[in-house]
This record gives structure tokens, sequence and C-alpha cells, in this order.
């Protein structure tokens, strides 16, 4: 990728959004690649929450947990956990750990070729 970056603080003030800085910077190509990777991302992310979202309340249901008792059980905030079951949550590794931990579920990450 190639970036213009010799930008003063006035330079940066004379645009108007996010969208004209991003035309300045990078190529239309550029974009549209940055655009798709993106997307990408966000699949992947959003099918991961997903399938956490959909094991936690399936074990919820198997367990007989309303909400606040798995709130408890996993020493997390309401709206941590209302997040994570909406599948809405950036949530990190350690996290999937101690859920893991608490509930003994096995969560697996997979790696490898897609194709």
């Amino acid at each position: 990728m190639t970036t213009k970056m010799n930008f003063s603080e006035k330079d940066f003030d004379s645009f108007q959004s996010l969208d004209d800085l991003e035309k300045e910077l990078f190529s239309e190509d550029e974009i549209n690649d940055i655009h798709k990777r993106a997307l990408k991302r966000s699949k992947a992310r959003n099918d991961m929450t997903e399938a956490l979202s959909k094991a936690l309340i399936q074990y919820m249901a198997q367990n007989h947990l309303g909400f606040n008792d798995f709130k408890k059980q996993l020493h997390m905030s309401s709206a941590t956990l209302s997040k994570i079951l909406k599948g809405n949550s950036n949530i990190t590794l350690d996290t999937i750990a101690e859920i893991s931990e608490v509930t003994g579920l096995k969560i697996d990450l997979h790696i490898g070729s897609r194709y």
C-alpha cells in the first residue's frame, strides 16, 4: 500500500470526514481491499461469537441456570454476559478460557486451511 503521510494538523482539520482522509491516503483499489478484509474479519468474528453464544445458552438451559445465577457463576457483570449471550462481544481468549474452566465446556480454536 502506498500512503502519503506528510500531513500537518491543519491538513487533518481540512478533512470533512474519515472517508475524505481515507481517499487521500489510499487508492480506490486499496480502499476496496481494506473494506473486503474488514468484512471478512467481521464475519469470522461474528461466526465465533455466535457459536459461543449458542453453546452458552444451551449450557444454561441444560443446567437450569437463569441469567443472574450464570453471571454469578462466571463472576461477570450483567452487561458483559448479556453481550456474550447476544453475540455482541469482542471477547478475549482469557475470558473464553475462564468460561471453559467454570462451565467445563471444551472450547477449541481450530487453526487450519479454510480450503
